[in-house]
């Protein structure tokens, strides 16, 4: 009779926990929401999809620098490349943010910009500003 009751008892456990297991999303399937403090760029429109969060445009990362010239050099969570891919953008920072569409600030002399200002985010594209979708290179502060 006791073994039983303790055969039934580890299946019991061991059905409970394939059962915890089962509801439970792992990291990869949770969003993620930006958090204050910090700038996030989205493979998506409206916030979603993959996100990049740069350190550098983050004060609250501890890394922060105000600008990141080259967006080739970051990626997304799923491991897609950022350069000319960003689709949104959140500034949950406390200054002005610029987006541009080449590298370098756009120091080449041609490329649009979108501005995003603090606590606000948008969509990259024509509507919202100069740079367009699927064209975000470089940001600063300014």
């Amino acid at each position: 009779m006791r073994k039983r009751s303790v055969i039934s008892g580890v299946v019991g456990a061991a059905l409970a926990m394939a059962g915890t297991v089962a509801v439970t999303p792992s990291a990869a399937q949770a969003a993620w929401t930006c958090q204050q403090g910090y700038v996030c760029f989205y493979e998506n429109y409206g916030l979603s999809g993959s996100v990049a969060v740069l350190k550098e445009l983050s004060p609250a990362s501890g890394q922060y620098t105000g600008q990141v010239q080259d967006f080739r050099n970051y990626t997304y969570t799923n491991g897609k490349n950022l350069n000319d891919s960003a689709s949104s953008v959140i500034n949950l920072t406390g200054r002005s943010l610029r987006v541009y569409s080449n590298v370098n600030y756009n120091s080449s002399g041609n490329g649009g910009f979108l501005d995003v200002y603090a606590g606000e985010s948008s969509d990259i594209n024509y509507k919202t500003g100069t740079c367009n979708n699927d064209a975000a290179s470089s940001a600063r502060f300014y």
